[in-house]
């Protein structure tokens, strides 16, 4: 009945019964390694650059110095010379010295560098298959859930709570979380850490509020609960140390707990009474000290677990105790840890490791021109195969307006390895001959959770805004293809100043029409179209009063519930331009 040793017994139940890493999982883990060396080598080499670079600045400062005095001797008109040989001329050996070092170890650090990318792109190749295979496993968890019961209303439901909460600490200035610190403590201090962990023991007691309300909630709604142990004291460091510059106080999950729910029902139930609890304790205290200092809502469509968590999805709530200490309480669909239990932990721990959820890392911007170097064509490409990066900005690249480099950038994004969530092909005409090369499926197969492609295209740019008239010629076969690939992870459709594959303009009212169409055919089996997507944009596109109409009756029907859709002021009415076209055998002309 102790929640605190139920925890322990799982942890040693996992180890016990967990399937061995697999042999690609091995490899992977091989190569993580392998780049990480690499990558401490690199930053041992800077560090003793850096060294050396400042011996030979407080060199240069002595140097300095010692010339003034040789110069003061000169001007005496005493012998100066046994002054250079025996205090000048050491000083300045030992300055060309660390001179020659620094530089020997800034060059051997650039060379290491080039190592530790090439390392990273191979580990990156092997880990991405993983990744992208747990990616779907999570994807159709979650779609599994949102289809179930009342799922989207809770969804919806966990979505306004925790955007309540932050909107409250935004408006009282309250968001600075940090823990108490003791006149007595500097809370850079090993000192202050240790006495921080004693107090977040103290929270795991039997008799203490943060265990009764675990126990509480799991009791009341179906859940189970576990109290994990403190957090590790080397991985404590290494947290503050990286994230928070040193500062023990601003850790807040030293003490942690997690109630785990078969339903998101259950899980919305929960998280409504902590918010009444919460509500309750603002209007009671005195000092109206809340409850909940924060909420990361992991779990609702809104959040792009992909990008940031590996496909992962839970609530972290950080509660505020009378003691003044801060934990963490996680809450849990049981369908969703159960898969991070079975690998999918491990495997987003060694992707976090070669910096794969790193914008620093993953985010490319390129110019594709028509002069571009073959090298550099091919570095870009390997980038993407290998799923190195998730968002490419490739906008008004003059290449990609040939058909060739158009299907040299879909056999790229073809690649088992590829990881690209994010892109963005602005003014590169890049319409319906490129979405049939880069989305590789049966027209007649319609998306549906078992049947998802979640691990990709979640920002899709195709239009043009610089130059009128360079964005995609898109048909609604095009776009029935797109959505059909992407229903359940489209987040932004830009598609301003795209054509029509057949008329010169009119586009906006086919995407329209096509997504009519998708959404009956989705609503016979109980589906929503595009959840997830919160951006729709068709400015320029030719959209008329019968399209918006059109997108109206698809919000007033349950889909595109959070959309925003951009379009222009004022819409298009009467026929639209078209260039010189044969029509049921008369001749249309430009209108």
């Amino acid at each position: 009945s102790d929640p605190v040793v139920v925890g322990q017994i799982l942890s040693q139940i996992r180890d016990a019964v967990l399937p061995k890493p697999s042999p690609d999982e091995s490899l992977a883990h091989e190569r993580v390694e392998d780049a990480l060396a690499a990558q401490r080598t690199v930053a041992l080499l800077r560090t003793e650059a850096r060294l050396h670079k400042n011996a030979a600045e407080r060199c240069e400062v002595v140097m300095k110095r010692l010339h003034d005095a040789e110069q003061r001797v000169a001007e005496r008109g005493e012998d100066d010379s046994r002054f250079r040989r025996s205090v000048i001329q050491p000083v300045e050996t030992e300055l060309e010295k660390k001179i020659k070092l620094a530089e020997k170890k800034s060059k051997l650090a650039k060379q290491k560098e080039s190592e530790f990318v090439y390392l990273r792109r191979k580990a990156n190749s092997t880990v991405a298959i993983i990744m992208k295979d747990t990616e779907i496993a999570f994807n159709k968890a979650f779609q599994a859930v949102l289809y179930s019961l009342n799922g989207v209303q809770s969804a919806n439901g966990v979505y306004k709570i925790c955007s309540d909460i932050d909107q409250y600490h935004k408006e009282k200035k309250t968001n600075n979380y940090r823990q108490p610190v003791p006149e007595e403590f500097d809370p850079c201090s090993p000192e202050y850490l240790q006495w921080l962990r004693e107090e977040a023991s103290m929270l795991l007691d039997d008799k203490s509020e943060f265990k009764d309300l675990v126990n509480y909630i799991a009791r009341e709604y179906n859940g189970e609960a576990v109290l994990a142990p403190i957090k590790g004291y080397k991985r404590t460091v290494e947290k503050v140390q990286e994230k928070y510059s040193g500062d023990s106080s601003r850790i807040l999950d030293l003490a942690r707990g997690m109630v785990v729910f078969d339903t998101i029902g259950q899980l919305s139930d929960a998280l409504k009474y902590i918010k009444i609890r919460n509500d309750a304790q603002l209007s009671t205290t005195a000092n109206g000290k809340p409850l909940l200092v924060r909420a990361k809502d992991r779990i609702s469509p809104v959040f792009d677990a992909s990008k940031n968590t590996g496909g992962y999805r839970d609530i972290l709530l950080n509660l505020c105790f009378s003691s003044g200490h801060t934990v963490e309480l996680q809450l849990h669909i049981a369908s969703f840890l159960d898969l991070k239990n079975r690998r999918g932990h491990r495997v987003y721990e060694e992707a976090r490791s070669i910096h794969m959820f790193n914008e620093a890392f993953t985010k490319l911007s390129y110019n594709w021109r028509v002069d571009s170097s073959p090298e550099e064509v091919e570095e870009l490409l390997d980038e993407i195969r290998s799923g190195a990066i998730t968002s490419l900005n490739l906008d008004y690249s003059e290449a990609l307006w040939s058909l060739e480099a158009q299907s040299r950038l879909a056999e790229a994004m073809n690649a088992k390895e590829c990881r690209l969530q994010d892109i963005s092909l602005r003014s590169c005409f890049c319409g319906d001959d490129f979405l049939v090369k880069c989305l590789p499926l049966d027209d007649a197969e319609l998306w549906s959770p078992e049947n998802d492609h979640g691990h990709v295209g979640r920002v899709v740019r195709l239009g043009s805004k610089l130059h009128e008239g360079t964005g995609g010629r898109i048909s609604s076969l095009g776009i029935t293809r797109l959505v059909r690939y992407l229903n359940g992870s489209l987040r932004v459709l830009d598609l301003q100043g795209c054509l029509d594959l057949d008329w010169y303009e009119n586009c906006g009212d086919g995407v329209a029409n096509a997504l009519l169409q998708l959404a009956e055919e989705m609503e016979s089996d109980n589906f929503l179209l595009l959840p997830q997507l919160q951006e729709l944009n068709l400015k320029s596109t030719g959209l008329t009063p019968d399209g918006m109409d059109t997108l109206q009756l698809l919000k007033r029907r349950g889909h595109l519930s959070r959309v925003n859709i951009l379009t222009d002021d004022k819409l298009r009415t009467g026929l639209p331009r078209c260039i010189e076209k044969t029509y049921l055998g008369s001749t249309i002309i430009e209108h």
